[in-house]
């Protein structure tokens, strides 16, 4: 390498382009030889950025990929991915796209998406190319500011939306997950930043089709729609307004739905569950304001209800309290807490205090199409006292409704 000029930038020599793609091609072979296989490898990161590394012309690196491109993954199960602008700079990409050869040589496209405007997310060229655009990193709204933040976490939500929508994208990217403004604090914890972006990741799976969705049904209201490979359909819905908005939703297709689930996120909670009726081919909801709201859909013989999913070890669910509550929430005015390591095992623990009644508790909902009546199902709790009398009782019961008044059965 060597300085280029005033602006001290990194520059590679020409005459070493081919040791460059040789080293990126001993890289891609070492990962894999220790277990790792990379889907894919970025030419440069930020050639049009630069700050403490390598600069690139758009000319060096459409030279660059046709005539190294293909050394870079010879003999690798890598993809090579075009260089990523950081703010989705258009000459590069029209480069490797007025070039043949380089855009061979290219098998997806990746770019960053700091300070670009929605307007700018859209790039009909590329996004028609036959070839997969990623969005490989950013932050939002800023590195400075705390992730729990709100409103301010939901145009993590915003920005995803026009990333797949505005901009066709097939995949989107944090930067750093585990930092003070990212999706996981530094103490492990989900922040609001990482729900808002749980309300797309944690419904909208990998082989997922973007279909199609009035976006914007409603001033400040973003909508985008997803079909899963189970068949599952995910309606993401975006309400930025200081209002709620009362939202209508019809299957152009005339699918009957058999259940709609909702999780919203927003000031006053994290993907908090609802579910609601769904009235032949379409059905409503309330969109809270500045919230984020996933709907999962499922029509007549297709898909399967998300709340009948069970893990590996045959649970519907297994609540071992390690960083949350797990929607476990008191019965009356007691409080309900996270006793870390307090757990079997070290896991965690939630911890009940402020009891003035023997009813008093923890509670969880539970999905009335899961636990359906008339089936069997076995339920295990593992309890700590230490404190209080010498003896004391404690009881898992089971309330309900039989369609006129509330039940209460002793399962323990």
């Amino acid at each position: 390498m060597r300085s280029a000029g005033s602006s001290s930038r990194y520059v590679l020599n020409k005459n070493q382009y081919g040791d460059y793609a040789k080293h990126l091609n001993s890289y891609i072979k070492y990962m894999e030889g220790e277990g790792i296989d990379l889907y894919s490898v970025s030419v440069q990161n930020e050639p049009d950025y630069a700050q403490d590394w390598t600069a690139w012309s758009t000319s060096d690196l459409v030279s660059f990929i046709a005539n190294y491109g293909k050394q870079v993954t010879a003999g690798t199960n890598a993809k090579l991915m075009s260089p990523e602008s950081f703010q989705y700079r258009k000459d590069i990409y029209n480069g490797i796209l007025g070039n043949q050869q380089a855009f061979a040589n290219t098998d997806l496209f990746g770019t960053h998406f700091y300070g670009t405007s929605r307007n700018d997310m859209d790039f009909s060229a590329l996004e028609n190319c036959g070839k997969d655009v990623w969005m490989t990193e950013v932050y939002v709204p800023d590195s400075s500011s705390d992730a729990d933040l709100y409103p301010q976490a939901l145009q993590v939500s915003e920005n995803i939306h026009n990333g797949l929508v505005v901009g066709n994208m097939n995949a989107y990217v944090w930067w750093f997950i585990r930092r003070k403004y990212s999706p996981m604090k530094e103490d492990g914890n989900i922040s609001k930043r990482g729900y808002c972006m749980a309300q797309y990741s944690k419904w909208v799976r990998p082989g997922a089709v973007r279909i199609g969705a009035t976006e914007q049904p409603n001033s400040n209201v973003l909508v985008s729609a997803y079909k899963n490979t189970d068949g599952t359909i995910a309606i993401v819905a975006i309400n930025k307004n200081k209002n709620n908005v009362n939202q209508e939703f019809q299957m152009a297709s005339g699918e009957t739905l058999s259940y709609v689930d909702s999780y919203t996120t927003s000031a006053s909670g994290n993907l908090k569950k609802n579910e609601l009726s769904a009235s032949g081919t379409s059905f409503s909801a309330t969109l809270p304001s500045e919230s984020v709201t996933t709907f999962v859909l499922s029509g007549e013989g297709g898909g399967q209800d998300p709340s009948q999913v069970l893990d590996d070890d045959g649970y519907y669910f297994h609540d071992t309290f390690d960083s949350s509550t797990n929607s476990w929430t008191g019965r009356a005015s007691e409080t309900i807490e996270v006793a870390a390591g307090k757990g079997m095992d070290g896991t965690g623990a939630i911890n009940v205090t402020g009891r003035t009644a023997t009813w008093n508790g923890a509670a969880k909902s539970l999905s009335s199409r899961t636990f359906a009546a008339g089936s069997e199902f076995s339920f295990a709790a593992n309890v700590m006292y230490d404190s209080g009398p010498a003896e004391q009782g404690f009881q898992l019961s089971l309330q309900y409704s039989d369609g006129t008044e509330t039940k209460y059965a002793q399962i323990a």
